[in-house]
């Protein structure tokens, strides 16, 4: 947890830190903060947060030959689906008189 000292330190740079705070929630704030930025560091944070989520990005890679290939793309048709019709019958539990409020209603605070 965070020493009430440093959270009051922190409080007086603008930053709203709960009571409870660990230095992970800390760490967050400032690597976001710093993700909003428009410098060359808040560039390289946005990247790391989002590899971090994401995982890296594959490299690309290119090759280049002189042959050609022809790639040929054969589609199936859809399976057809039926679709049926059918009734849900079920009884009847409770029925009010028009204009009552059902039991669960809110409104009547």
């Amino acid at each position: 947890m965070v020493p009430h000292k440093l959270r009051n330190a922190m409080a007086k740079a603008g930053f709203e830190i709960p009571i409870g705070a660990t230095f992970g929630d800390l760490m967050v704030e400032v690597a976001f903060r710093a993700a909003l930025r428009s410098t060359e560091s808040g560039n390289s944070t946005r990247r790391e947060i989002r590899e971090a989520i994401e995982g890296r990005a594959p490299t690309r890679v290119e090759l280049h030959q002189n042959e050609q290939y022809e790639i040929k793309i054969v589609w199936e048709k859809p399976v057809q689906r039926r679709i049926e019709e059918k009734a849900i019958e079920a009884d009847v539990v409770k029925q009010l008189p028009p204009g009552e409020p059902e039991a669960d209603d809110d409104s009547r605070e």
